[in-house]
């Protein structure tokens, strides 16, 4: 990706960013998200430091597509889980010197209180919010700390980004005073034109007449994909060439929902797959090769403020989507139009949704067709990021 040549103050942005799992090969959501912005940046002129704690894996530093930006792996390796974090949090406070503006991800307690810090020596804060943590599930304690953190951050600021109009309506209740703009999702459309469409059909040997009904990301139950199952059941009785497919980690609690068990309950095994993990160049490709690709988020608070990332994805490979109302979906997504929408856990309106594509070829290619267009407009990562860079 060349840097766009454009004449601006010099001005050294480092990106704070305490998650795991950054690695090109494997990447989350939220890496993903961080990604973008690094990229953003650095494609807009700005000197752009990235800083990742020791957990992370290193190859990110040697990964081609990020060759315009620099990485700082900081803190030292340990065994103690709070060796590592005051090693962390001590390495960042001394690196921070060397920029001008520090832009925080979704801030953590460590990352908050080292925001605090660079606001004392003078830097410029940014601090994005994608999700209101405090309404996610989790101990007593945990949320505590997350209503704390809901509180102190947005006043720690200069600038608030949020990913929606509903985060950054609470966090207006919160900072009267810092300057405000809304990043959404963000994708790289150039990546998601690479897909191989017959990965997924080629893998489980299904034929070009099975229409592939998908859905990827995590398995919490807040997540609404039990009611997928069940709008999935009942379809399958008249329509014999359907198939779906679950991608996602196989991490199981009571918090979450256990597909193969899920599977079996609903006597679907046959005409069900689930992948379990995959890498990120293979999950693309199976989204690619779905004829339909299903948001089913339920109406739980903690669904209504952020927007779920795999809905970008989804978008930027054309596919016929069928979601829930949740969050801000209703200011990037019109029923018909883009995608097909029903209310949070409507097996019901699910069903007739997703049988509407299934009967018509014709409406799943329109709709895609008008997805892509979404997803390159608005969510290419170049041009969601412009009201920030306006702001800089």
């Amino acid at each position: 990706m060349e840097q766009r040549n454009i004449k601006r103050p010099k001005q050294s942005i480092g990106i704070l960013y305490a998650g795991t799992y950054f690695n090109p090969k494997g990447r989350n959501a939220p890496a993903r998200r961080v990604e973008h912005f690094s990229k953003g940046f650095a494609y807009n002129g700005f000197k752009t430091t990235l800083f990742l704690p020791r957990k992370n894996n290193v190859e990110v530093l040697e990964n081609e597509e990020f060759q315009n930006l620099n990485y700082k792996i900081v803190g030292k390796a340990s065994r103690f889980f709070l060796m590592a974090k005051i090693s962390f949090i001590l390495g960042l406070i001394s690196k921070i010197r060397s920029v001008n503006v520090l832009f925080f991800y979704d801030v953590n307690i460590d990352l908050s209180f080292v925001a605090i810090m660079g606001r004392l020596m003078g830097k410029k804060i940014i601090i994005q919010t994608s999700d209101i943590f405090s309404h996610s599930q989790g101990s007593f304690f945990k949320k505590l700390l997350h209503r704390l953190l809901d509180f102190l951050n947005p006043k720690i600021a200069h600038i608030n980004v949020a990913i929606s109009e509903k985060i950054l309506n609470k966090i207006s209740t919160v900072s009267l005073n810092s300057e405000k703009c809304i990043v959404p999702l963000m994708v790289d459309t150039n990546e998601f034109s690479l897909a191989k469409s017959s990965f997924i059909r080629n893998k489980y040997n299904l034929n070009e007449h099975s229409i592939l009904i998908g859905y990827t990301g995590t398995f919490w139950k807040i997540y609404g994909v039990e009611t997928l199952i069940k709008a999935f059941t009942q379809l399958a009785t008249s329509y014999k060439n359907i198939v779906l497919v679950l991608a996602g980690p196989d991490k199981f609690s009571d918090l979450h929902d256990n597909i193969p068990e899920l599977f079996k309950k609903y006597k679907i095994e046959s005409k069900a797959i689930f992948t379990g993990w995959l890498k990120t160049e293979e999950l693309i490709d199976t989204v690619s090769g779905c004829d339909i690709m299903v948001m089913p988020h339920s109406d739980h608070p903690f669904c209504q403020f952020g927007m779920p990332y795999k809905i970008a994805e989804y978008s930027s490979l054309g596919k016929a989507i069928v979601t829930t109302d949740v969050a801000d979906i209703d200011v990037y997504y019109k029923n018909e139009q883009n995608a097909l929408i029903c209310k949070p856990s409507d097996t019901e309106g699910m069903k007739k949704s997703l049988e509407s594509l299934i009967t018509n070829k014709t409406l799943r290619k329109s709709l895609g067709e008008n997805v892509r267009k979404t997803a390159v407009n608005q969510f290419h990562f170049t041009e969601a990021l412009k009201p920030l860079i306006d702001k800089l």
